[in-house]
């Protein structure tokens, strides 16, 4: 990325690969574009996409760190956040080498890694804890059990006095059940009518 003045607000968006995910930005141009998913549709001035990267936060922090910045516990433990929620504690099948020398790194810098792990990828809030107890209580196993479906509603919600931020990552659920190929999470986030 060209190193340059900018006069006016910078529009950049980050981990995001279709305009639809920006919100009330899906039809304006960013002046950035950092991700790392494949298919990358958003219009941007720059684009910065490596598919092969296991998270944005890696991006970012590989970016920070040719530019010379230095890597602050703070900031390393917000990409260390980053990084170890998008590959699922390093269990994900985007997790490579790179994903690890980054983890590594940010570690050095002073990411209390132990602490963000457990705190990212064990804890639960009786909240979630609630939501993947219906969930399970839903499965369905179709096609002699290669397939597993499972479903929460908008009702769910209201009754457990949940948002769709606890909502996320419901897919990890159905990835947990051995013998497993296909997993289908439905979820109503919206009332009907």
């Amino acid at each position: 990325v060209p190193t340059c003045a900018l006069e006016q607000p910078t529009e950049i968006a980050v981990d995001t690969a279709a305009p639809g995910r920006l919100g009330r930005y899906k039809d304006q141009p960013m002046d950035l574009c950092i991700d790392h998913h494949e298919g990358n549709t958003i219009q941007a001035a720059y684009k910065y996409v490596v598919p092969e990267a296991s998270s944005c936060s890696e991006l970012v922090f590989w970016l920070l760190r040719d530019m010379g910045t230095v890597i602050t516990p703070e900031i390393a433990s917000l990409l260390y956040t980053g990084l170890v929620t998008d590959t699922s504690a390093f269990r994900s099948r985007s997790t490579n080498a790179a994903s690890l020398k980054a983890a590594a790194e940010l570690a050095s810098c002073g990411a209390p890694v132990a602490r963000l792990a457990r705190q990212y990828t064990l804890y639960k809030t009786p909240q979630r804890m609630e939501i993947e107890r219906v969930l399970t209580n839903s499965f369905h196993y179709p096609c002699g059990g290669r397939i597993l479906g499972c479903f929460f509603s908008y009702a769910d919600m209201v009754r457990i006095h949940t948002n769709d931020s606890e909502l996320e990552g419901l897919n990890v659920i159905v990835e947990q059940v051995e013998g497993v190929e296909i997993g289908i999470v439905v979820r109503g986030s919206f009332p009907y009518h």
